[in-house]
């Protein structure tokens, strides 16, 4: 990959699509991936862990679920649909594909088919049943996932396969930090108090105490100056952080704001949790403490090693943060 201008390398639409293929018996792999920048010569890695599954056997099986841009469904062959990446997400305004593969050695005339997509709060966010003709070896499935129903976070896409004689069910996980959702800052003051996160007291009441009329200057100064990419025309941290506010409002509101409770602190500061789980109803046994509590649940945030436990001590669904010094500990 070549940039012919510093512009270029701070560009997310410019970018180099590899692809290639492998005929391999099917057991457990590991694919790594490096790429060097050849003036500074320092190189990264990404690394993943696959299983290729046998489809010999004469029971129920399916592919892994891929996700698509619908404008590629012209295809004829599965294997030359284009895989839509996280940051790709953004540029979706209706909805894109979910894809797979069914394999039924049987010759039952239909698949039922149920699908659930739950966001990181466990919560059924699109849901779907339907039938389909069962074609044998091969029966391809397309998937509407609607924009609509993604918010910030990991989303888990289950389905549920039945070709009348057996069953199966296959997950595909779904990250959409990138998604474009609504940035409010109409209120100038609300915005500079939902700074309380990333900006230190001092920048927030040198904010607060603008002349008449700066306010909006000094408030477009601070983000212009934390700005990670200056030469381009977003300022990728300002609107992180206030999709991560108007997210944390619309899943974390009760007695309080969202972005004022403890949760809407926590997924303001990291971002969504990469695992949680949860004891939703009347957990009166607190694995993490000594109190009785009606729930629980525990963010984990493998990239930073760090986890933190929420408890709902009178049942209400406001949770609060166990132990508030968690946020200072690196394990």
């Amino acid at each position: 990959v070549t940039a012919n201008s510093y512009r270029q390398t701070n560009s997310g639409k410019f970018f180099l699509e590899f692809r290639t293929r492998f005929d391999l018996p099917p057991t457990d792999y590991s694919i790594v991936c490096e790429v060097t920048d050849l003036d500074s010569k320092k190189s990264v890695k990404a690394k993943q862990k696959i299983k290729l599954r046998d489809y010999s056997k004469p029971v129920l099986a399916v592919s892994d679920v891929r996700l698509i841009d619908p404008t590629d469904l012209s295809q004829k062959e599965l294997g030359r649909l284009k895989e839509i990446f996280a940051k790709q997400l953004s540029k979706f305004s209706g909805y894109l594909v979910a894809t797979y593969e069914v394999y039924s050695p049987h010759s039952t005339p239909l698949l039922k088919q149920e699908i659930k997509l739950s966001n990181f709060r466990n919560r059924v966010v699109q849901k779907s049943k339907f039938k389909m003709e069962n074609k044998g070896f091969g029966t391809v499935v397309y998937v509407p996932i609607f924009k609509q129903n993604l918010s910030v976070g990991l989303h888990v896409l289950k389905i549920k396969i039945d070709d009348g004689i057996d069953k199966i069910n296959v997950e595909r996980k779904i990250r959409a930090n990138n998604i474009n959702l609504p940035i409010s800052i109409e209120n100038l003051d609300l915005a500079i108090e939902q700074m309380r996160y990333i900006a230190d007291k001092s920048a927030i009441k040198h904010i607060k105490k603008a002349p008449p009329g700066k306010k909006k200057l000094y408030f477009d100064a601070y983000w212009k100056k934390n700005d990670p990419t200056p030469g381009t025309d977003a300022n990728e941290l300002m609107d992180e952080y206030y999709r991560r506010v108007a997210f944390s409002n619309a899943h974390f509101s009760g007695f309080r704001d969202g972005w004022k409770t403890d949760m809407g602190m926590i997924f303001i500061l990291f971002g969504s949790p990469d695992d949680v789980e949860r004891e939703p109803y009347n957990a009166t046994i607190n694995p993490y403490a000594s109190t009785e509590i009606y729930a629980w649940e525990l963010w984990n945030y493998y990239n930073f090693n760090r986890r933190f436990v929420f408890v709902d001590e009178r049942g209400f669904g406001e949770y609060r943060l166990l132990n508030p010094n968690d946020i200072y500990i690196n394990r």
